[in-house]
């Protein structure tokens, strides 16, 4: 789906990215850069690469990509309110 709105559609991509196959997965953030646009709402861009080792396939895959999320506070609580990340071409 290129597009996912409403908590309904967002809990399922996420339900379903937890049902990948098992195996190792390696997250790293690179380059994060926070910016607050008021004292309770703030940006965070940065660049993740993902390295997945799942047991039924001997070579690794790498991923990389350029994320986005809005973080807004919500009754003392920070909490995501948008969320986006797009894959980078690989080289």
């Amino acid at each position: 789906m290129f597009l996912y709105q409403g908590w309904e559609q967002m809990e399922a991509s996420w339900k379903d990215s937890f049902e990948s196959p098992k195996g190792t997965y390696v997250h790293s953030m690179h380059q994060p850069q926070v910016t607050m646009l008021e004292d309770n709402a703030a940006v965070v861009t940065y660049y993740e690469t993902v390295i997945i080792n799942p047991p039924a396939v001997k070579e690794q895959t790498a991923d990389q990509y350029r994320v986005t999320r809005v973080f807004q506070k919500i009754d003392g609580k920070w909490l995501i309110v948008h969320d986006h990340a797009s894959a980078l071409p690989m080289k």
